[in-house]
């Protein structure tokens, strides 16, 4: 018994070593069908084989090189797929292909094929959302743009057209939100300065329509706080500072107006405008019998449609003051 059991054991041996032989013999053929698939172009292809060779190899004793290199073959062949179907025009399959490129080149630390994949999910999806965004379907765009976003935060170019988008879907709050971090991008790397100065104007340029809007159906409060988002991130804003005194100005929040007046005129570059703010708080301290610096306020009106009655309250308010 003791004999048939030993030559039983050395069978199981044999046969184990000849299972392994097999399974690398498996691994090394799909390994070489698809390196050669790959040199082809035929990327579709090499796919499934890379894919075979990481799966099987993991528990094939000498494998282990195999799977190394299939692992830096798969995502550049998904990638090399993506950019054939986008020159075909499928570009559906061309962001799936490059999402998927990316994943596992971040998962195999390939980092120029992880580069490249972010880079032209960016271009796919620019290209998806064009259509969408210029026909004012926002709500299908922002879905688009968001794709890419998620893909990759750095891309200036789609995360502008996202808030593009969320803006035009009346939806301040995730616009402003990635308008905002763009702008502090700009802040963080100079390689962001442009699309940082890009995003802080069209910030400015969104947040004020939404207060001009707001102002027009006599929601002054909702003026304000439009005004008073672009102020917490751009405190000089000329504008935005003009714009909220008048909002103010018309709620008779005259105690705010003095509060913000010093800075908003300060913030003017121009003549007729700083003498515009100079004028609102001039009257806010005129409204609460403050006559000295209603007088100081009213002398700084020297431009634009205000002078002439600035000057009468001058005359009026040094006779009360005396």
């Amino acid at each position: 018994m003791k004999a048939i059991k030993i030559v039983l054991a050395a069978a199981a041996l044999v046969f184990a070593a000849n299972a392994s032989a097999q399974d690398l013999t498996s691994v090394q053929g799909a390994f070489t069908e698809g390196a050669e698939a790959l040199k082809a172009k035929n990327f579709n292809a090499a796919i499934p084989l890379f894919e075979q060779v990481i799966s099987e190899g993991m528990d094939v004793e000498g494998a282990e090189g195999l799977v190394t290199e299939a692992k830096k073959a798969l995502p550049t062949a998904i990638f090399q797929s993506g950019g054939q179907q986008f020159q075909g025009g499928n570009l559906d399959g061309a962001l799936a292909a490059f999402s998927k490129a990316a994943e596992l080149a971040e998962l195999y630390g390939n980092a120029a094929v992880l580069n490249n994949a972010r880079t032209w999910i960016g271009r796919t999806v620019l290209r998806q959302g064009a259509d969408a965004f210029n026909a004012k379907d926002y709500a299908t765009a922002a879905a688009i743009f968001q794709k890419g976003y998620d893909g990759n935060p750095n891309d200036t170019a789609v995360a502008m057209n996202l808030a593009m988008s969320y803006i035009g879907m009346d939806d301040y709050a995730r616009g402003n939100e990635i308008y905002r971090r763009l702008i502090a991008m700009g802040d963080l790397d100079t390689r962001f300065a442009e699309a940082a100065a890009q995003a802080q104007a069209k910030f400015s340029e969104d947040n004020l329509a939404r207060a001009s809007l707001a102002a027009q159906a006599q929601d002054f409060a909702g003026a304000v706080a439009a005004a008073d988002e672009i102020l917490e991130v751009i405190s000089t804003d000329a504008a935005a500072n003009l714009f909220r005194l008048q909002a103010l100005n018309n709620q008779k929040s005259y105690a705010r107006v003095i509060e913000v007046g010093e800075a908003a005129v300060a913030a003017q570059t121009a003549d007729e405008a700083r003498s515009n703010a100079a004028y609102l708080v001039g009257a806010a301290y005129q409204n609460r019998e403050n006559w000295a610096k209603a007088i100081e306020y009213y002398r700084m009106v020297t431009a634009g449609p205000n002078v002439a009655s600035a000057r009468a309250q001058v005359a009026e308010l040094q006779k009360v003051a005396n």
